[in-house]
C-alpha cells in the first residue's frame, strides 16, 4: 500500500459498500477532501454539518427546508427573484418601514 506519491489515471474501486455515516461505505477519509474538478453523485448526499456553496446554484425538482431559519440575502441591496406563483399559508408580517405598510397582496 502507498504512504505517499502521485497516482496517474483513473482510480477504480469495486466495493459496493453503502455508507450511512461519515465511518462507512467502500472509501473512508479521515481527512479533508479537495476536488479540482467537478464532482457527480449517484444517489443521496448527506452533509452532517454546514454546507457551503459560492457561485450559482440550481436546483431541479423539489426542495424541501425542514425547521429552523431561511435567510435570503444579506443587505437591502440583494434581490431576491422568483419566478411563477406562491402556493403556501403564509401569513404576513406587517412592518412599518418609511411610513409605507409592507403587506402581501392578492
Amino acid at each position: 500500500w502507498m504512504t505517499s506519491g502521485t497516482l496517474v489515471g483513473p482510480i477504480t474501486i469495486s466495493d459496493t459498500t453503502d455508507s450511512t455515516t461519515k465511518d462507512t461505505g467502500a472509501l473512508i477519509l479521515e481527512g479533508g477532501l479537495g476536488v479540482e474538478k467537478d464532482v457527480t453523485v449517484g444517489a443521496a448526499v448527506s452533509v452532517g454539518s454546514r454546507l457551503f456553496v459560492k457561485g450559482e446554484s440550481e436546483f431541479i425538482g423539489i426542495v424541501t427546508f425542514r425547521g429552523g431559519t431561511i435567510r435570503l440575502g444579506d443587505g437591502d441591496t440583494d434581490d431576491v427573484v422568483v419566478g411563477g406563483e406562491f402556493a403556501s399559508d403564509l401569513v404576513p408580517t406587517i412592518k412599518r418601514m418609511e411610513e409605507r405598510i409592507l403587506r402581501w397582496y392578492s
